[in-house]
């Protein structure tokens, strides 16, 4: 009697693992998606008045509508992807970020600006501080 049982291949079967170069390479033309979950609580929304969330939002709305290729090659008054040396923050940055991961930024409103790292999927923007009243860094570099 003949074996009825069909075999699937696994989910891993001849594929291996990307470099973070290859991963960001083949997300930059995805839509970037937001995350929250790494918030500072000092550069953080609780701390923004309700018309800087808007803007925020606002902000967010537009972002996603592009890919992450077209915006990094954005200049930052267009509303581009821009990175900062780690060194210019006045805060700490999340633990679980290693030393060669880019702090990234984008303005939302005038010259106030969200920053965070963009995630080892190469698609989510992890946000972690907002810096609405300039003290995070020296805006003027």
């Amino acid at each position: 009697m003949a074996n009825n049982k069909i075999r699937h291949p696994s989910a891993y079967a001849g594929k291996r693992i990307a470099s973070p170069e290859q991963t960001y390479e083949s997300s930059n033309m995805k839509h970037p998606v937001f995350c929250f979950q790494y918030i500072d609580s000092v550069y953080g929304i609780e701390k923004c008045e309700k018309n800087e969330k808007l803007d925020i939002l606002k902000t967010l709305f537009q972002l996603s509508l592009q890919n992450w290729r077209d915006l990094l090659q954005k200049s930052k008054s267009q509303k581009g992807f821009t990175t900062i040396p780690r060194e210019q923050l006045r805060r700490p940055a999340p633990s679980h970020l290693t030393d060669d991961t880019s702090i990234i930024k984008v303005r939302f409103k005038d010259a106030k600006t969200l920053l965070g790292y963009r995630g080892d999927d190469g698609v989510v923007f992890h946000i972690v501080w907002i810096d609405r009243d300039f003290t995070l860094y020296d805006h003027g570099k």
